[in-house]
């Protein structure tokens, strides 16, 4: 697995070298296990625009692509970061999918439009925080300290104990946040 440890400088400093960190690392490219950004305006604007004053926006919406251990896989990891400085929220948020499809919303990707993917969210800050990024050409793992606690998230494939008929798709995301739910 290829690694990177760093400072963020804040909440939208991470998520950017995230994706650098994915789509760059000498490691992942040699190994043909580099992660793509899929940049469709037609779903949501690819944008690197991080604004830390807004309250109850989505931002820097994108989806990374893994091919796997061989580059025949396609594991969709939609993310995008939410930020509400009224009430200090800073979290980044990945979301469930089986393919991208654009015509859905980012938050919807191979639902129906009234239903939401599964998701989940990591609690970030707008100060300084170092991090560790780890990832293959299946998953990606991002570990940060904010204050004095480790946030972390999981995104991709995993090893189920179960067969392919019990676990076809063994596609999970998680972090240390809730699963929250808003209207969108």
């Amino acid at each position: 697995m290829a690694m990177e440890t760093g400072i963020a400088s804040h909440a939208g400093d991470l998520f950017l070298k995230l994706e650098t960190f994915l789509t760059t690392n000498p490691a992942l490219v040699a190994a043909g296990q580099a992660w793509r950004v899929l940049k469709d305006n037609k779903v949501a604007p690819y944008s690197n625009e991080y604004n830390p004053d807004a309250n109850g926006v989505n931002q820097m919406p994108r989806a990374f692509k893994g091919g796997g251990l061989d580059g025949r896989d396609e594991i969709i990891v939609p993310m995008q970061l939410w930020v509400n400085k009224s009430r200090t929220e800073y979290s980044l948020i990945a979301y469930g999918a089986r393919s991208w499809d654009t015509s859905y919303p980012i938050e919807t990707q191979h639902m129906n439009k009234n239903q939401q993917n599964v998701r989940t969210c990591m609690y970030l800050w707008n100060a300084q925080m170092p991090y560790w990024f780890f990832a293959n050409g299946r998953r990606f793992i991002v570990i940060t300290k904010v204050a004095n606690r480790y946030m972390s998230m999981y995104c991709g494939f995993i090893m189920p104990s179960g067969t392919d008929i019990e676990y076809s798709y063994p596609h999970y995301v998680a972090a240390n946040g809730a699963n929250f739910k808003r209207n969108y």
